[in-house]
């Protein structure tokens, strides 16, 4: 499904699926193959918004909660009701990628059933609390992309899943709209709040981005977050 009011962006939905476990929060994160897009990373399930996801009445959040459904059954076997899911995100990919994507991310507790992968597009699946997943990407031993990374980088501060969606429940979902830039440390992205994202605007030494030039990766914000 292609978004109308940008030729070329096209949209997708993403579930973030949470468990309690030993006293922590886990988080769901399945594998990509090595072909095909983002070859090798670990991913939360989903994919892009299907034709048949849309009804007539629905709004863009309507059709991507129905969309992360579905791909959450395709991609991890594991059924989540679309209503369940709280809205976490809202990204849109860099002029610069390749294939461009505006995506919803949800959030939502994790259904008790097994996870079952495909053996063809996604190769396995790991249950990690954040702290651990962000601390084996940072040691090179996990392949994440800056939507997954960041989305993780937030959850940290969540002991339980039902801490978790109640601080979602009454946060607005943030939009990231970035751009990529070099700068002396290697390739960071940045997004609105951040001087370089917008050339017009004062230097006033505000930063939001995040480094990329080496591991560990560093979120850098100096504006004020969303409540």
């Amino acid at each position: 499904m292609n978004d109308q009011s940008t030729p070329g962006l096209s949209t997708a939905a993403t579930c973030v699926l949470i468990r309690d476990r030993d006293g922590r929060l886990e988080v769901l994160l399945l594998r990509r193959n090595s072909a095909g897009s983002f070859p090798g990373a670990w991913v939360f399930p989903g994919g892009q918004v299907d034709p048949a996801d849309a009804g007539p009445a629905d709004d863009q959040q309507t059709v991507a909660r129905r969309a992360a459904s579905r791909e959450t059954a395709e991609e991890a076997g594991l059924l989540v009701a679309a209503d369940a899911m709280v809205p976490f995100s809202h990204w849109t990919a860099p002029e610069q990628a390749p294939r461009r994507f505006r995506t919803w991310v949800f959030v939502a507790p994790a259904p008790s059933a097994d996870v079952v992968v495909d053996g063809r597009e996604l190769l396995d699946h790991r249950w990690l609390s954040p702290e651990e997943a962000l601390r084996e990407h940072g040691d090179g031993r996990l392949t994440l992309l800056p939507p997954t990374w960041l989305t993780l980088y937030d959850l940290r501060q969540d002991g339980s899943v039902a801490e978790a969606m109640g601080r979602l429940s009454i946060r607005e979902p943030e939009s990231f709209a970035g751009r990529v830039i070099r700068e002396d440390t290697g390739m960071a992205m940045v997004w609105a709040g951040d001087d370089e994202y917008d050339a017009d605007r004062p230097r006033t030494g505000r930063r939001h981005r995040l480094l990329m030039g080496t591991l560990p990766w560093q979120y850098v914000r100096t504006a004020s977050p969303p409540r």
